[in-house]
């Protein structure tokens, strides 16, 4: 199951029962009500109270290996990506059925519904895709491939803009949803997965896992992790931070002054206060620059 732990003091508060395998990604609901959390053994996702820790459905995704979770703007209709099977299925939240199965890029790892509900931006891990499936039709087209290995999404509805983070390359995109055209914002340090935005689109937040142990990435490596913060406006860096062994999960509070990050191989979760935008921009980069000696374990 999911074990809930107070972050102050580090005690085990509560758990979430899931049966014999645990969760593999968590979304909550905009009003912060319901937590949706997949389990790739079982191709399950679990409807979960929030106050109550309680599953009050389960939902069987009828594919493999569940993971990457997205509600449409609406909030009726769950979009599950399914690793193995190159699929996502469609949820109907009102019957808890599967209406349909949209084709997907291989090894979708991360997914963003537009605001307008028209299209499914799908993160291709596989291959490096940034695929576009419309919602109408259930067609998806590639409009981006850089050979890497895209793992997440993060959108800006004001600015129409979706970030993307590629961990084989080290670099994070920015695609325009109007035209589709995508740049580089900025570069980062090994592994880049998990990103998140402050709440005003300014500020950009980067987990990056740090270099893989040579003999198997399940295993620390020769870097620690670190979470990154860059200007939406200018790519440049606003500050760094030097985690543990393998930064991986990462959010922002909905008021922006909280940041919570994990070091997956240290089960270890760890929080942190947010300066304001302008302090932060005020900061000269922060500790960035100076954190790639203290990066390298000794």
């Amino acid at each position: 199951g999911v074990e809930i732990d107070d972050t102050a003091t580090g005690q085990r508060t509560g758990s979430i029962l899931l049966g014999e395998y645990g969760g593999t990604e968590i979304l909550m609901t905009p009003d912060g009500s319901r937590a949706y959390v997949s389990q790739m053994e079982t191709a399950r996702v679990y409807e979960v109270d929030a106050a109550t820790r309680e599953v009050l459905r389960t939902f069987d995704t009828d594919s493999q290996w569940s993971k990457a979770l997205a509600l449409s703007p609406d909030g009726s209709t769950l979009y599950v990506a399914n690793w193995t099977a190159q699929d996502i299925s469609v949820i109907d939240l009102e019957t808890g059925t599967v209406t349909r199965k949209l084709a997907s890029v291989p090894a979708p790892r991360s997914l963003y519904a537009t605001p307008d509900g028209e299209d499914l931006d799908v993160a291709g891990f596989e291959g490096g895709e940034i695929q576009k499936i419309a919602l109408d039709t259930g067609l998806g087209r590639v409009v981006f491939d850089d050979g890497g290995a895209i793992a997440h999404l993060a959108g800006d509805e004001k600015r129409g803009v979706v970030y993307a983070s590629d961990m084989a390359l080290g670099v994070i995109w920015e695609l325009e949803t109007e035209t589709d055209e995508v740049t580089q914002l900025a570069t980062t340090d090994q592994k880049p997965n998990t990103i998140d935005l402050s709440p005003d689109g300014a500020v950009l937040f980067v987990a990056c896992r740090g270099a893989n142990n040579a003999v198997n990435f399940n295993l620390p490596g020769p870097e620690w992790g670190t979470v990154l913060l860059i200007d939406t406006e200018s790519g440049e860096p606003l500050d760094a931070i030097i985690g543990g062994n393998q930064v991986t999960g990462l959010d922002v509070s909905r008021e922006g002054d909280t940041l919570v990050f994990s070091d997956v191989l240290d089960d270890r979760v760890r929080t942190y206060h947010v300066p304001p935008t302008d302090e932060l921009r005020a900061g000269g980069g922060g500790l960035h620059g100076a954190h790639l000696e203290l990066l390298k374990k000794q």
